[in-house]
Parts: structure tokens; C-alpha cells; sequence
């Protein structure tokens, strides 16, 4: 409130020749420094709406001469997240990198670093490789980084996790049935055919068995995380994860 104070003092009889210019991350309209600022000169709002980040990013790379399909869009939104100056300063390298060719899903997942919560999504990749110590170490990786408790991010690791390899049990069941990933996007549930393409691909890795296998063990997980466990959550997580990755 100091600091507050003593900003609406300045704003009160500023210096005739300086421009001030504050910068936040976070601010609340009803917050007394925006309604200070707002009375003397003018609140610039660059926030987007969460649902209007692919559309954002999108007109990023168009402004840049940039090609970058949906999926490369909403790839880059899940891998870095809602932060508007680390998606812009990944727009400028892929931009740069591509010279004008097109920017798909493939090349932002290989060029862009997963900084958001969303590299959770890449457990399942991981899985689909059969390699404990990877998905381990990943694991580890996301609960260091993660500020929250660890019963929080084991309930959302299993949650995404267990809803991936659902996915790629279904898919599964579709490939050997004969129905081709282009049109099993509906049968699926998924939003994205890119999505529809990874979990097919992944189907690949195991046989119908295992997967049945993984959706009971996931389950089992579910359980134990609600409190059917004494165990710490992380570790009845880690557990499942490396019962998965060696049973499919």
C-alpha cells in the first residue's frame, strides 16, 4: 500500500517532461493502482482470453510472414502455456527457423521446450517408449518444477495421464476394427485429429492386453490417490508409471 501511495503522490504533480510507465503482470481493475493510473493518464490491458490464445498465436505468426498450421498453434499454446511474452519470443524463433515454410505440429514439438504444465502430456509419450527411467525422470522433472503439493499434481498427472492412454486403448480397438484415424476423431472424443494421429501411433506399442491392463492399473491409481493408499501420492504415481511402462 506504501508503494501505492506514494505512485498516486507522483501521479498528483508529476515531472512536466518524464513519461511514467508501470508494468504488472496481474491487475485488477478494482485494484487502487489501476484506478489511480486510470484517472490521470491510460491502462493499457494486453491480456487474451484463455479461449483466444490459439487465435492469438496464430495472428503472431501471420504478422511475422510466418505459415504455422492449427495444430503448430495450438501445440505451441500447450507446450508453453498462457504466458504471452514466452509465446511471443517462441513465434520469433519459429518464425526465424522456418524462412518461410510451413510451421507444423511436428516442428514446434521439436524446436519448442515444454515450459507450461502441459509437458505432462509428454508422459504418455514417454510410456509408449517402454522406458521406466525416462518416465521416471520426467516425472521427477514435473513435481520439481511444479510449486503445488504433490497430492495436486499426482491427481492431475493421474487424471491426464489416465485419459491419454483411454485414448490410445480406443484407438486400439478402432485400428483392429479397420476404422482409419481419419475418422475415428468422433468415435474417440478427441478435439484435435492431430491428437487422433499420436494416439493411433502410440496404439503401436501395445498389444490390446496391455492396454486393458494399463486402464485397470490407472484405475487402481485413481483409488489410491482418493485415500485407499498410505503411501505419499508422488510414489503411488511413480509406482504406476513404472508397472506401466514395463506391462504396457
Amino acid at each position: 500500500m506504501a508503494d501505492v501511495k506514494a505512485v498516486e503522490e507522483y501521479l498528483a504533480s508529476p515531472a512536466p517532461s518524464t513519461t511514467l510507465a508501470l508494468v504488472a503482470e496481474e491487475l485488477k481493475k478494482d485494484a487502487a493502482l489501476y484506478k489511480a493510473c486510470g484517472k490521470v493518464g491510460a491502462v493499457l490491458d494486453f491480456s487474451v482470453a484463455k479461449k483466444g490464445l490459439t487465435s492469438w498465436v496464430s495472428q503472431q505468426f501471420a504478422a511475422r510472414g510466418a505459415r504455422a498450421e492449427p495444430e503448430a498453434c495450438v501445440a505451441l499454446v500447450q507446450l508453453v502455456g498462457e504466458n504471452l511474452h514466452q509465446l511471443t519470443s517462441e513465434v520469433d524463433k519459429l518464425a526465424t527457423w522456418a524462412r518461410g515454410e510451413p510451421i507444423g505440429e511436428r516442428e514446434v514439438e521439436a524446436l519448442v521446450p515444454a515450459l507450461a504444465d502441459t509437458s505432462d502430456y509428454k508422459l504418455a509419450d514417454v510410456w509408449s517408449q517402454r522406458d521406466s527411467a525416462a518416465l521416471l525422470r520426467l516425472s521427477e522433472e514435473i513435481f520439481d518444477r511444479d510449486p503445488k503439493a504433490s497430492r495436486d499434481v499426482s491427481a492431475r498427472l493421474s487424471a491426464r495421464f489416465g485419459g491419454q492412454v483411454l485414448a490410445v486403448a480406443r484407438a486400439k480397438r478402432l485400428k483392429e476394427a479397420g476404422v482409419a484415424a481419419s475418422a475415428a476423431q468422433k468415435p474417440l472424443g478427441l478435439r484435435y485429429d492431430w491428437q487422433v494421429r499420436r494416439a493411433y501411433a502410440q496404439a503401436e506399442s501395445f498389444s490390446e492386453t496391455e492396454l486393458d491392463h494399463a486402464v485397470v492399473r490407472l484405475s487402481e491409481l485413481d483409488l489410491a490417490l482418493k485415500g485407499k493408499s498410505r503411501l505419499a501420492p508422488d510414489l503411488e504415481l511413480q509406482r504406476a508409471l513404472v508397472d506401466l511402462s514395463r506391462n504396457g
